[in-house]
């Protein structure tokens, strides 16, 4: 089985959202580690911020950043999977199916 490793960073309002996606221990599971920094205020205190694996309209799992801002998750892919941020006001979501295509340069960034 082909490892899968990616890491993506991603800009989008004040927030950078740092995210590294491994293949997991059973086949179609993966784990996901990441830190979402908000650049509006680098020096913190930081907000801890909801995070939420969607699929279509349904949350399949929803926790919170440490104090540094970092998660970490296990889940088995599905299409249309979602990763949903909410911190403070600001809400991001990212389709998780950037994360798997290839196509999509390793490290790519998004800048709105």
């Amino acid at each position: 089985a082909a490892s899968h490793s990616r890491h993506l960073l991603f800009g989008a309002q004040s927030l950078a959202i740092d995210l590294h996606i491994d293949a997991g221990s059973r086949p179609g599971s993966f784990m996901l580690a990441g830190q979402i920094i908000d650049k509006s205020n680098p020096e913190g205190p930081f907000a801890r911020a909801t995070v939420s694996l969607v699929d279509g309209d349904i949350a399949i799992s929803t926790f919170e950043t440490n104090e540094f801002g970092e998660f970490q998750c296990t889940f088995e892919l599905r299409p249309n999977m979602k990763l949903h941020v909410v911190l403070a006001h600001e809400i991001v979501t990212l389709p998780l199916e950037v994360l798997f295509d290839p196509s999509n340069p390793s490290s790519s960034r998004s800048e709105e």
